[in-house]
């Protein structure tokens, strides 16, 4: 799943380029069993709409969600590649409250959920949580603090809502310069979050799995915002124009825009900065939460991640005393279970071996493919080096030429003209006559200039086909052999299903 925050348009242009990012990756019925680089996910974007906490209307709030669908939608976000979800963030005040005494709801949670599911009191009922998240904001005097609750209001519905879709991760769109504008302002705040620092900053944020919250991802932390915006404008992406916090002046202005200019100067004038803020945050201890081992893995949802979870079961190791099928005591039966059972020990170990061996090829064949290319490339730059001395060389003989004829040419026309000026009427005609020969005879040279360079630029292009199909025929050379092998070892693997 990935989160569109509603901070500004620069962030708006991470979420979407994160967005574009990610679309690419995802398998559907239409790809191919053994195309690599697919991975099979079900994509769901999800939006806080935080228009009402601005100050916005409901006619405001509407069009500003329509805004964001068409942003989406501009990125290939539409059913059934992804589904999005706009969701305002008064809503909020329907979650249940984790302290409440009655199964986990508040009566001020219940009583709204019961305005919500009535039909003729639905809008009335938004407009009064409306009410209630602006008078909330309003009543934090300190522009830092109200800041920070509406971060955590964001975080808040933002994880209900995605543990309500069944979302395994959330993929958040922060760039490197939201993270350390973020360390920056933690770290200058009154009463500091140094302790906590540290895990706001990581790859993985898993600390809401143990209260059925997914895992936070943040891929775009090594991603600068120019990096983001540009990918936007090359793919003629237009962010939507989501609201902002009224900017304070003076002395009231909050630690987290103080921290935003300070770090958007720092990019603007010295962009590595952003880079170092980040490094040195990330020198703190992290905490296990923030560990790639604290993500749950998903099942296996597909064959082919079917097959890659039997090949890892297949090649790790079994504890000695586990064994492929249980042993019943009793009967006549118990030499040829023994039997049975080492037979399926030792058809597992050989898959083990294939597993291994299989995946030594591999590794062989992608070294193969590497070298055959770069045979290919220095073949090619080899051709290209040839072509281009050959062009030089006709330039300089045809130059030369023509330099010679213009030369002969000037010397004709002085003497037409002398002849002329003497009166000598029969060798004027015969220097003509040979001035004509001299232009018929440049002429004839630009033709064959002309032809020359058209010859050139057709072996240029079948050269370049040449080496086009070359790299074609070693790439499905090494993907035919790296099926034959992954066809092999998935034939061992049906094999031993029956001992999983």
């Amino acid at each position: 799943m990935i989160t569109l925050p509603s901070r500004s348009r620069a962030v708006g242009s991470c979420s979407q380029a994160l967005l574009c990012c990610i679309l690419p990756m995802r398998k559907d019925a239409a790809t191919q069993r053994k195309e690599r680089g697919k991975i099979d996910l079900t994509l769901s974007v999800i939006h806080i709409n935080e228009a009402a906490a601005h100050g916005l209307e409901s006619q405001a709030a509407a069009a500003h969600s329509a805004e964001v669908l068409a942003a989406a939608a501009r990125c290939g976000a539409v059913p059934p590649a992804a589904s999005v979800h706009v969701v305002p963030l008064s809503d909020v005040f329907l979650l249940p409250e984790p302290d409440a005494p009655d199964g986990g709801r508040g009566a001020q949670g219940q009583a709204h959920d019961t305005e919500s599911t009535e039909q003729s009191g639905a809008a009335s009922a938004a407009e009064a949580r409306d009410a209630r998240l602006r008078a909330l904001l309003q009543s934090v005097p300190d522009p830092t603090g109200r800041e920070d609750l509406l971060t955590a209001l964001r975080v808040r519905l933002l994880a209900a809502t995605a543990a309500r879709l069944g979302v395994g991760k959330v993929l958040r769109g922060d760039s490197a310069a939201a993270l350390a504008a973020r360390v920056i302002a933690d770290t200058a705040k009154v009463r500091g979050r140094g302790y906590a620092l540290p895990s706001d900053i990581q790859l993985v944020d898993a600390r809401g799995l143990a209260l059925g919250e997914p895992a936070l991802l943040y891929p775009m932390r090594e991603v600068t915002l120019k990096e983001a915006v540009y990918m936007c404008r090359l793919r003629g992406l237009r962010p939507a124009e989501l609201p902002q916090l009224p900017a304070a002046t003076g002395a009231r202005r909050s630690i987290n825009d103080l921290a935003n200019a300070f770090i958007g100067g720092l990019q603007a004038n010295l962009p590595s900065t952003v880079f170092t803020v980040l490094r040195t945050a990330a020198a703190l201890r992290p905490f296990p939460f923030n560990a790639l081992d604290a993500i749950a893995p998903l099942a296996p949802a597909s064959s082919s991640n079917a097959s890659s979870a039997a090949r890892m079961q297949a090649t790790a190791p079994r504890p000695a005393n586990e064994t492929s099928e249980p042993v019943t005591a009793g009967g006549g039966g118990n030499e040829t279970e023994v039997r049975n059972e080492g037979t399926n020990r030792m058809r597992v170990a050989h898959a083990s071996t294939l597993a291994g061996e299989a995946a030594e090829r591999e590794i062989a064949i992608a070294s193969q493919k590497q070298q055959l290319e770069y045979l290919l490339l220095q073949q090619e730059n080899a051709r290209k080096a040839a072509l281009l001395a050959q062009r030089k060389a006709v330039e300089q003989q045809v130059v030369g030429v023509e330099t010679a004829l213009q030369q002969k040419l000037t010397e004709q026309r002085a003497s037409v003209m002398a002849a002329e000026k003497n009166g000598d009427a029969s060798k004027a005609e015969v220097f003509k006559a040979q001035e004509a020969q001299l232009e018929e005879k440049a002429a004839q040279v630009r033709k064959a200039a002309v032809q020359i360079e058209s010859r050139l630029d057709r072996v240029e292009m079948l050269q370049k086909a040449k080496a086009v199909a070359e790299k074609q025929q070693v790439e499905r050379a090494a993907k035919e052999a790296v099926d034959d092998i992954n066809v092999a070892l998935d034939r061992w693997l049906e094999s031993i299903s029956s001992l999983k």
